[in-house]
């Protein structure tokens, strides 16, 4: 459910929800040989990183959508970075 909201206030298309999910299973069957995230559950992983990091894009793509982006091809590659970012680092004080 957190996952289909964060969907629609992005405003991401069909297209864009696959390709998010097509990631995502890529990024849970990398997981298995190299250790990307701790979360191992889909459902989960939809949420702490799929849903979390759209959730911020009607924000960030207000403040700073590049003048010749598309508000698709802005959120494709936002949602990308962050869920990367968020599955390969960690964040100190």
């Amino acid at each position: 459910e957190q996952f289909e909201q964060a969907l629609v206030a992005a405003k991401a298309t069909h297209q864009q929800r696959q390709q998010l999910e097509t990631y995502l299973d890529y990024m849970l069957e990398t997981n298995k040989v190299m250790n990307l995230t701790a979360v191992r559950d889909r459902s989960e992983a939809l949420v702490r990183h799929l849903a979390d990091s759209l959730a911020l894009l009607p924000i960030i793509e207000h403040h700073c959508t590049a003048p010749r982006s598309t508000p698709q091809q802005t959120t494709t590659n936002i949602a990308a970075s962050m869920s990367t970012s968020a599955t390969t680092t960690t964040t100190t004080a």
